[in-house]
Parts: structure tokens; C-alpha cells; sequence
């Protein structure tokens, strides 16, 4: 049986979206920091390899409100993260970056702006101009001005993909 985690008390909390490669790095380091957080993960062998190694996790979609609301996401620290390892000094950013009217971005598809693997970012979700939300965007989705991209990288990859949204 999952834990609910508002059983748990948790406030000025993050919620971790997903467990694999990134969602594990961003766990460790917080339980390292003592950052407090719960995980939401689909997949309930990821929601068992997390509990194992510790951590608050819980089976649930991260784009239902309901599960949200079930991970007390009121109460929770959403806005920007900043995460610094200190093994390799590895430095993630996620940040927001707006595409603007007249953008060499605008109008084209996601593959032809942002080169994932060359680029070494992962494109979390497209906040689509009319408020809509897409998580993990297709290499075909067509970003259009005025739609903000949520994108993880490193600091000067992610100002490189700022400048070319202007």
C-alpha cells in the first residue's frame, strides 16, 4: 500500500516528477541536503526502488490534479530548482524560457530548436501560450510564440537557448 503523503506533514516541500535518470539524481541530492520531498512516478517498480532507497514516494500521475493535491502540492516549493552536486560539480538548472514573436524558435518543430542529445538538456513540458501544459513533449510539437518551454540543463546551455528564444 502506498503512503499518502499528506499522512506524512509535509510543507515547503518538492515534488520530485518521476524516478528515472534525473528524478533520482534530484532525490539524492536532496536527501543529502535534508531538503524534504515526495516523489510521484507511475510506475510502481520505480515507486519501490525509491521507497527502498529511503525516500517518500507515491504511484500517481504527476499531471492529475488530484495526485498533486494528494502530494500537497499547495504546500509545496514549485517555482524554480536549483540543484549543485557536489560530485562532479555537476550543475542543474530547470528554467522557463519564453518564446517570443519573431523568435527563430517560433513556428518550428522542438527537434529543429533544441538538439537534445548535442545539447545535453531534457525538455521537461511545453506551457502552451493558451495556458495548457504538455509534459514531455514530442520532437515533432511545434513551439509557437508566446509558449514557454521548461527545459533541464546547465546554466549556460539553458542562457544559450534563452537568447535564441528573443
Amino acid at each position: 500500500m502506498a503512503v499518502r503523503a499528506h499522512d506524512q506533514h509535509l510543507s515547503d516541500h518538492y515534488v520530485i516528477c518521476g524516478y528515472g535518470r534525473i528524478g533520482s539524481i534530484v532525490a539524492a541530492e536532496f536527501a543529502r541536503q535534508k531538503t524534504p520531498f515526495v516523489i510521484v512516478d507511475r510506475d510502481p517498480a520505480r515507486v519501490t526502488q525509491a521507497n527502498q532507497h529511503g525516500h517518500l514516494a507515491v504511484e500517481g500521475d504527476a499531471s492529475r490534479e488530484d495526485t498533486l493535491k494528494t502530494v500537497g502540492i499547495e504546500t509545496a516549493v514549485v517555482d524554480f530548482v536549483e540543484i549543485a552536486t557536489s560530485s562532479d560539480n555537476l550543475e542543474l538548472s530547470i528554467e522557463e524560457i519564453r518564446v517570443e514573436s519573431g523568435s527563430p524558435m517560433a513556428e518550428r518543430p522542438l527537434s529543429e530548436v533544441i538538439q537534445r542529445d548535442k545539447m545535453n538538456v531534457i525538455v521537461v513540458g511545453i506551457q502552451r501560450a493558451h495556458g495548457r501544459m504538455e509534459f514531455n513533449p514530442a520532437r515533432t510539437d511545434v513551439l509557437n510564440a508566446g509558449d514557454h518551454l521548461i527545459v533541464l540543463g546547465s546554466a549556460s546551455t539553458l542562457k544559450e537557448i534563452e537568447r535564441a528564444a528573443k
